[in-house]
């Protein structure tokens, strides 16, 4: 065991054979990991394939980079383990952990898949949904969602925080350019008092649902 898509061209340059994957298939994705594998070794194995032959410098040198390199120590990754804290529906990925971590349930697989795109006004217009304040907890947030990430076990958590702060970033010109239905507004007043990241975000939910907000605070800015 040992061998993953990290280390197996490592692995295989050394000679030893056969090269066992079982530790690896235990870890999150199972077998899918072995395509990743297969893809790494599939280029090369023909042509530096050295049957019998053992390299041992090549062979210590990946012994010593064992001891040293983080990958290969629990530290790097900790104890943690990433579940959902509740009774199991179905099937346990019914929701993703970092969705159910996040107080506000972002859409946190969806807004990082467009933004891996390069959608990253359509990311916003996601996060927009339930945070309106992404260019702040994009930069200041306690990101729960990264604790209870399902790559713990691959290569280490997804940057949730930074990808939010990025579609922020990126998509805002996009973004306020897009045309929008206007909102029907209500001849209802409501005030806000405090301008927090809460006070903040009630008055952009129930400006946006059409009530006229007055927004009170204190001291001379929000924040």
């Amino acid at each position: 065991g040992g061998a993953s898509q990290l280390n197996i061209f490592q692995i295989f340059e050394t000679g030893i054979k056969p090269i066992t994957v079982a530790t690896e298939l235990l870890k999150p994705g199972g077998y899918m990991r072995m395509a990743e594998i297969a893809r790494k070794l599939e280029p090369i194995v023909e042509e530096r394939r050295q049957p019998g032959i053992v390299d041992v410098e090549k062979l210590n040198r990946l012994a010593e980079e064992a001891l040293r390199e983080n990958y290969y120590r629990k530290d790097w990754r900790g104890t943690k383990k990433v579940f959902i804290d509740r009774e199991l529906p179905l099937t346990d990925c019914y929701i993703a952990p970092c969705v159910l971590s996040c107080p506000i349930r972002q859409d946190i697989p969806e807004y990082i898949r467009l933004a891996g795109d390069g959608q990253y006004d359509r990311a916003l217009e996601l996060i927009y949904l339930k945070n309106p304040l992404p260019n702040i907890t994009g930069h200041i947030c306690d990101h729960q969602c990264m604790y209870n990430c399902t790559r713990l076990d691959y290569e280490g958590t997804v940057g949730i925080r930074e990808v939010k702060r990025i579609a922020a970033e990126q998509g805002k010109i996009t973004y306020d350019t897009k045309s929008r239905v206007a909102v029907e507004q209500l001849d209802i007043k409501v005030a806000v008092i405090g301008a927090g990241p809460a006070g903040l975000s009630v008055a952009y939910f129930l400006a946006k649902a059409g009530f006229k907000m007055t927004v009170f605070e204190k001291h001379n800015s929000p924040g």
